[in-house]
């Protein structure tokens, strides 16, 4: 894991990287890849308690799906659902969408679906398919590079990075904290 833990979220560069401060220096938080990597786990811990955070529509959700979709859709239903993702076919190309999981609720439905069935590959084994199914919900539903977030959002994203065992990676392999040790701090100005 990580050395040490950020204790204290001190900003936000550029609406991306968040600044904060730990007993072993200065760390900088990628917060799409550090969010992302949280409700990636948070997902497989679902998975494997079977028990998915759903959020029921009050109004089924429509979605046009393309061909390639329509293909894996059936398959596709289980492991979707398994995750809060609840799809029936409509028609020849559309999906009703009955419940998003709880951390999706305010992404664009249509595209969550669409990453999710793309992530579904017939032809891998269903645990390959179920851990990309995870990475695209988690992806849709993190928080992206460029948005600006509260200093309640930082500390909650902060906690959650430190509740959760500190990732080191996001599902896509990127680090999710940079240390900068005090240490490398003193030897840029000269005090070492």
């Amino acid at each position: 894991g990580m050395p040490g833990v950020p204790s204290r979220m001190l900003g936000q560069i550029s609406n991306t990287y968040i600044v904060a401060a730990g007993v072993e220096g200065m760390y900088l938080i990628d917060q799409h890849a550090a969010h992302e990597s949280i409700l990636y786990y948070r997902l497989l811990n679902q998975w494997r308690a079977g028990e998915p955070d759903i959020q029921p529509l009050l109004e089924p959700f429509t979605v046009e799906l393309t061909p390639q979709q329509m293909d894996v859709v059936a398959g596709a239903q289980d492991v979707l659902g398994r995750y809060g993702l609840l799809l029936d076919s409509f028609g020849s190309n559309t999906s009703l969408v009955r419940a998003v999981p709880v951390m999706s609720r305010r992404v664009d439905i249509a595209k969550l679906v669409a990453e999710a069935l793309d992530g579904f590959r017939g032809d891998h084994g269903i645990s390959t398919t179920h851990l990309a199914v995870a990475a695209s919900i988690a992806c849709h539903s993190a928080v992206r590079a460029g948005q600006t977030l509260s200093a309640g959002e930082m500390e909650a994203l902060g906690d959650a990075l430190v509740r959760e065992g500190n990732p080191p990676h996001c599902p896509h392999g990127r680090p999710t904290v940079v240390l900068f040790p005090t240490g490398v701090l003193d030897k840029r100005f000269g005090r070492s």
